[in-house]
């Protein structure tokens, strides 16, 4: 026995009272907790801060790139935290300074543009057993042009970082 439902068989009716205040919740987060005693403000207040705490691993892990490294050694953990902590921080500074400067841009835009930029330092050894390092950095013209016009990033400063060893690559 197969029953249908055509426009005969099928009818319905409206909950209007149910339907109103349904849309009086539309557009509103409704949060449940086991936290009885707690404010709403402070659950609400914390909830915020986890989606901050999962954006930024996000961003971690997406824009930056970041995957996990197993150490063995406590001083390399607190090192590879550290790097990842230095790296989300300038990467919102980053993000911020973009929307200041140029709203249409990203971050990930930015650092895929700013990658085309190479710097290294030539090491060379010394008949007395020492090294002359000469910084060295080449520049792809169009990618500068396109930092100082959209990030205000001056040759002479970029210049200047290098050769004072505040930004070393190694290649």
């Amino acid at each position: 026995m197969s029953s249908q439902v055509t426009r005969q068989t099928f009818s319905f009716q409206l909950d209007k009272e149910k339907l109103r205040k349904a849309e009086l919740r539309d557009g509103h987060y409704l949060l449940r907790s086991n936290w009885v005693s707690e404010n709403p403000a402070v659950l609400w207040e914390c909830y915020i801060q986890l989606m901050q705490v999962e954006a930024a691993f996000h961003a971690l892990k997406s824009e930056l790139g970041l995957r996990p490294i197993y150490h063995q050694v406590k001083k390399r953990v607190e090192a590879h935290i550290f790097v990842g902590f230095l790296a989300y921080a300038l990467w919102v500074t980053l993000k911020r300074r973009l929307v200041a400067l140029a709203p249409s841009l990203t971050p990930r835009a930015v650092l895929e543009k700013l990658a085309t930029l190479q710097m290294l330092d030539v090491c060379l050894p010394t008949t007395d057993w020492r090294w002359l390092i000469m910084p060295r950095c080449e520049l792809d013209r169009g990618a500068f042009a396109w930092a100082k016009k959209h990030l205000f990033i001056s040759l002479e400063l970029l210049h200047r970082s290098v050769h004072a060893g505040m930004i070393r690559a190694y290649v």
